[in-house]
């Protein structure tokens, strides 16, 4: 317990900047690291936005919570990319979406984060945004995953014409 505490201790050091790794260069990467990419308010001025729900039930007749659990594909890693956004949003939301309308067991299909993200994300890997995951996906479509596999390796692949059909 006690060396468990050190190692934490020290590591709180350096992270905190006291053991000389404070530059602002590291701390911006961490950042955008942390969150998949960088949060510019410009971009998000730019989405729409709905009014609020309400308390009234007459408004918002929608339950406290709700579990999506059963629908949920296995999970997944998305390695050392910046892919969280295509990760939530094609092989997460989209496989709950048709596991939901279906009645398709989830770990039997699911979208490609890949077909996504290549073709949304930001220079060097560093992520997306959300609303631009949710524009392609509503024009342009997804494929399951299987036709477009994930590697953290190589965000330039580009899927052909045929897949972008498909999509």
């Amino acid at each position: 317990g006690l060396l468990w505490l050190l190692v934490l201790g020290g590591a709180a050091y350096f992270l905190l900047g006291r053991g000389g790794c404070n530059t602002a260069a590291v701390q911006q990467t961490v950042q955008q690291l942390a969150t998949g990419g960088i949060l510019d308010p410009r971009v998000f001025d730019k989405a729409k936005v709905y009014e609020s729900l309400s308390d009234d039930d007459s408004k918002n007749p929608l339950p406290e919570s709700a579990n999506l659990q059963q629908y949920a594909p296995p999970v997944g890693d998305q390695g050392k990319q910046g892919s969280c956004v295509a990760w939530s949003s094609a092989y997460g939301a989209r496989t709950i979406l048709e596991a939901v309308c279906t009645g398709k067991q989830p770990d039997a299909f699911n979208f490609s984060p890949s077909f996504l993200y290549n073709q949304i994300g930001m220079d060097g890997c560093d992520g997306s945004y959300i609303n631009r995951a949710m524009e392609f996906m509503t024009q342009r479509g997804s494929v399951p995953y299987q036709d477009f596999p994930y590697t953290d390796q190589d965000c330039k692949r580009q899927p052909d014409q045929q897949l972008l059909s498909e999509a």
